[in-house]
């Protein structure tokens, strides 16, 4: 009877592996494909090459990311040779006749604007065996070419006047002074991948600027009175009456209609205002349907109403870290920022506190690489619950592997007692 009981018991446990190993394979590829995602290859994929003694031959295929590569070459023996066979797929081939055993060589890819991304070093053994070696990342000036060709169609299309859309006088000259410096650094061919990542942060902020000399189409000559005293704030401004029809302000979250004169000029007062609270002055169509503008404003521990309309869709100190604010992590946090935090009273409460406080912070971790790599480390684990609540598969995933790893390691310990 006892070797009968042992023998169930082996059994059920064998069950238990055989569903517990189902199981695994079953999600198994829901865990390749985020990491996959990840982590990203090199921009050259499938690299190989074959040797022919007789004709001293040498074939290199492979290919390449065609989304972020342009030119590509062969370095060999001090000379480059641009290939010139690959298609759209992004496959290529190159050969080249009087190469002998025991020869080192690279591919060089560049970016469509001339930049060298990456090297990849290769070598061609005594026994004409080919290997793929290291691969050498040049510093990357994508997101700096990017932002500087953003940065240079703006200028090219402002026209500096006083009128609705126009910009204010110098401010065209404060933007060119800026791209010129920007591409200085990246046409740099020693520079290093801090000081472009510092360009970048500096450009924006300068677009940022430059934006906010913009003149209004609809609102204009917003100015602010404030009594700390009576925590009373006064907002004045302009219209233009053919275009708007109505005029609300918002101040946490409650709007309140303002009426304006024949001239369209307009007043409102709102008592209970502290520092850091954010008012947002808003222009509707005739119809009250759409809003044509919005001008955001902070105001500040000195009772000031700051212009917040360049920074308002800045997460500030994520920014500063990745370098842009269209980096995907930077634009998953906004998105969660708009979603659920200005969605109910304490997000925005929060938010307004993050604007009040976060320049200063992001001033700071900017002008530091080693500061900026560890707050990205630091930010690591809430862009992954972030994503998390947008991907919700991925923590059903993650849920299932969590307990297929407790069951097991449940039945390892049983397995010892026994």
């Amino acid at each position: 009877m006892m070797k009968l009981q042992i023998q169930v018991r082996k059994s059920k446990i064998c069950y238990k592996k055989i569903i517990f190993c189902i199981v695994l394979w079953g999600l198994m590829p829901a865990f390749i494909l985020p990491v996959q995602s990840v982590h990203a290859s090199s921009l050259f994929s499938n690299i190989e090459g074959t040797y022919n003694f007789q004709l001293s031959l040498l074939q290199i295929t492979g290919a390449i990311d065609t989304t972020k590569v342009g030119p590509v070459s062969v370095v060999l023996d001090e000379e480059e040779i641009l290939i010139q066979k690959w298609n759209a797929g992004g496959t290529f081939s190159w050969d080249r006749t009087g190469i002998n055993p025991g020869t080192q060589l690279a591919l060089r890819a560049y970016d469509f604007d001339g930049n060298l991304l990456e090297t990849l070093n290769c070598t061609l053994n005594i026994d004409g065996e080919f290997s793929v070696g290291s691969s050498i990342v040049t510093v990357d000036r994508e997101a700096l070419t990017a932002a500087i060709n953003d940065a240079r169609n703006r200028y090219e299309q402002a026209v500096e006047g006083t009128s609705p859309g126009q910009y204010q006088p110098g401010a065209r000259d404060t933007l060119l002074a800026a791209i010129e410096q920007a591409e200085a650094v990246r046409d740099n061919p020693d520079v290093t991948q801090e000081e472009v990542d510092e360009g970048l942060v500096a450009l924006n902020s300068a677009v940022l600027a430059f934006e906010s000399q913009k003149v209004s189409v609809y609102l204009s000559n917003i100015e602010a009175d404030y009594s700390a005293h009576l925590q009373l704030l006064s907002i004045s401004g302009q219209i233009n009456p053919e275009q708007v029809g109505e005029v609300k302000i918002d101040w946490n979250g409650e709007e309140s209609a303002v009426i304006w004169g024949t001239n369209g000029s307009f007043t409102w007062s709102r008592s209970g205002i502290r520092s850091g609270d954010l008012i947002k002055v808003k222009a509707y169509n005739f119809a009250g349907t759409a809003v044509l503008e919005t001008r955001s404003f902070v105001l500040n521990s000195s009772g000031e109403l700051v212009d917040a309309a360049a920074n308002i869709d800045e997460c500030f100190i994520a920014t500063a870290c990745f370098g842009s604010k269209f980096e995907p992590s930077v634009i998953l946090l906004r998105h969660f920022r708009d979603d659920y935090l200005l969605s109910n009273s304490w997000g925005t409460a929060f938010v307004k506190a993050y604007y009040r406080l976060s320049p200063p912070v992001a001033d700071f971790i900017a002008g530091s690489a080693l500061l900026r790599t560890l707050v990205r480390v630091l930010l690591l684990p809430l862009i992954c619950l972030v994503y998390l609540l947008y991907y919700p598969v991925y923590l059903s995933v993650l849920f299932f592997f969590g307990m297929g790893l407790l069951l097991y390691r449940r039945k390892r310990a049983a397995q010892m007692q026994n």
